[in-house]
């Protein structure tokens, strides 16, 4: 089924819409520049490996270290420190983004909702999980080394039951001492979820932090469309 493409402008954001007829679910992507050039090997991907109708909405991020983190931290690398913008982003998702599109594209509005991101946008998820019940969340290759991020979720119940959780095998292997401690916290995460009976498929994909970001996403927008029965 073919995709057909779109655009809508929310808030000086031009989000890029992919959606097949009769889209069963909604798939939210908060994107930057690379993840944008990712997009066509994500969509073919999930096409490929999915029956399940969607639509897919690929959301501009302005300002990376700030609109997706939920509370500030200094600078990991670089000299721009971390932001508290993610309680905005989430409302921009849940109260405009959500309702526009579904209007735009004429779907249902209870429709399925999938958040998912790729590295801060994929903590940005496992935060949003924390705050509203989305049908699911696909967080690839997370974030899950920002600070004070595992106190947070050792002392918070999800409201979404239904989590994807990737990492390369090689993203540990940073330079940066706060980044190499992904795979611990990794599994710190994943013992958490277990624990708190979250339903959550865990996969170790080949590679660093910055290959195959698109079908590492994919991966796991597939995962949520092929398992909508089991969503609450």
């Amino acid at each position: 089924m073919l995709l057909k493409e779109q655009k809508l402008v929310i808030d000086g954001r031009e989000l890029r819409i992919a959606a097949q007829d009769d889209a069963r679910a909604l798939l939210i992507q908060p994107v930057d520049g690379h993840d944008i050039s990712e997009l066509p090997a994500l969509l073919s991907w999930t096409q490929a490996h999915t029956h399940v109708p969607f639509a897919h909405v690929a959301l501009p991020i302005q300002r990376w270290n700030d609109e997706l983190t939920p509370w500030p931290a200094p600078p990991v690398f670089g000299k721009t420190p971390f932001g508290e913008g993610a309680a905005a982003t989430l409302e921009l998702i849940t109260q405009r983004v959500v309702p526009a599109v579904c209007s735009a594209l004429c779907l249902d509005t209870d429709l399925p909702v999938v958040t998912g991101g790729y590295s801060l946008a994929g903590l940005f998820a496992l935060w949003a999980a924390y705050q509203t019940r989305f049908a699911a969340v696909a967080a690839a290759s997370p974030s899950v080394w920002y600070p004070q991020w595992i106190d947070y979720a050792a002392t918070h119940t999800p409201l979404t039951r239904v989590v994807y959780l990737s990492l390369g095998d090689r993203e540990s292997r940073s330079r940066t001492p706060i980044m190499a401690t992904v795979d611990s916290c990794m599994q710190r995460q994943r013992e958490l979820f277990q624990a708190q009976g979250v339903t959550m498929n865990y996969e170790t994909t080949a590679g660093n932090h910055f290959q195959d970001n698109g079908i590492r996403m994919a991966r796991g927008f597939v995962y949520a469309l092929n398992n909508l029965q089991q969503l609450p």
